[in-house]
């Protein structure tokens, strides 16, 4: 009888799973999300021709994370983190831990809206307020919570499949117009250290790989997971660093750290005669951008939701759904001034560190000891 229950929610959990595949097209899909327009300068302020150095190294030290996150996912099949936490630290603790990851991705979505908000009001809407466009995007968002897991992975699977393609394609096209001499030395000249300090300050655009613990895995169909989300890592830190020397050489360190939005001002210099239809490359990048950071913002959301569910289960669903929306969108408005705005940042990148790496590894070395102790 136990074995047959055991198999019946093994097919349930089959049934309910999404594949490796929709998997590492949602990690890239939060990962990369809106930081990848700002990179370029980031990084050159930091290290000048060396930029690609602390994104390599970040590369490595995700990679290695990402190994526990789904290492962790995979050996608790059919469970997310808020079963298999409790198990592993305790209830108490284990709820803790799921509170923090709420907070954590309500700031995240937070940010995401208001950035977003920000550059599209300032770009391309420069009369329309930013709460306007924080609103629609919200709206936007909120119908898109009322889809399943299943949904949702296979809306990001098709648009960032396009995204992929859209973001090489241009930055190919962007490298085509840039100089060599622009990206020397390509080592930079830079100390050690100064590349380990410029590493901790560009780890923004690694965060989000956490949503692999909210995913139930299933053995049977997400058996290369850990393979899967390696290498998903890897082509987004290869993917930044081509985006970042691609960017330079076409203006330089010197112009490009003075450049907010980077990607789209130097896209917008660019003049194309010989491809009339691509002659606005940063109207087209917007598109692919957008799409992007839409799914995002999906995921996001929809972690939000089911993990405040399981606190609040006597609550309705579009209850939750609402004070969340509105709870986002009053953060996301704070902030007032430009340097209160640029704090935004380096909150999500601390609140990152936390819920990447020290809590993973955490529930990482509390499941090998339970282990070793049976």
């Amino acid at each position: 009888m136990e074995y047959y229950f055991i198999n019946k929610l093994r097919r349930i959990g089959m049934n309910h799973s999404i594949t490796n595949r929709q998997i590492a097209f949602m990690i890239f899909a939060v990962v990369v999300g809106y930081g990848i327009i700002n990179l370029p300068n980031t990084t050159a302020a930091e290290v000048g021709t060396g930029a690609w150095i602390p994104i390599a190294i970040n590369t490595i030290i995700v990679a290695i994370f990402t190994y526990f996150i789904s290492y962790l996912g995979y050996s608790h099949e059919n469970q997310t983190l808020f079963e298999y936490g409790q198990k592993l630290v305790g209830k108490k603790l284990g709820k803790l831990i799921i509170i923090i990851y709420i907070i954590y991705f309500i700031f995240l979505l937070s940010y995401l809206v208001r950035s977003y908000s920000e550059i599209v009001t300032s770009i391309f809407l420069q009369k329309t307020p930013v709460w306007a466009i924080s609103i629609f995007l919200l709206l936007v968002v909120s119908y898109g919570l009322t889809k399943d897991l299943k949904t949702i992975a296979r809306v990001t699977e098709i648009y960032i499949f396009l995204v992929i393609i859209g973001f090489v394609f241009i930055q190919i096209i962007v490298a085509t117009q840039g100089k060599i001499v622009n990206i020397r030395p390509i080592l930079g000249v830079e100390d050690i250290m100064t590349y380990a300090k410029a590493s901790f300050e560009l780890f923004l655009p690694f965060i989000g790989l956490e949503i692999i613990m909210f995913i139930p895995l299933n053995k049977k169909i997400n058996k290369s997971i850990i393979k899967y989300s390696i290498l998903s890592i890897v082509f987004i830190g290869l993917l930044y660093i081509f985006v970042i020397e691609s960017t330079i050489s076409v203006v330089g360190v010197e112009d490009i750290i003075r450049y907010d939005v980077s990607v789209f001002k130097v896209l917008k210099g660019i003049d194309l005669p010989y491809l009339e239809v691509l002659k606005r490359l940063d109207g087209f990048y917007v598109i692919f951008w957008t799409m992007n950071l839409f799914c995002d913002v999906y995921i996001v959301s929809y972690l939000i939701l089911k993990q405040s569910e399981k606190f609040f289960k006597k609550i309705s669903p579009n209850i939750i759904i609402f004070i969340v929306i509105a709870i986002v969108f009053i953060l996301s408005q704070i902030p007032k001034t430009p340097s209160e705005i640029r704090m935004l940042p380096t909150i999500a990148k601390n609140l990152g560190i936390i819920t990447l790496m020290i809590i993973p590894l955490i529930l990482f070395i509390a499941m090998k000891v339970k282990k070793n102790d049976k």
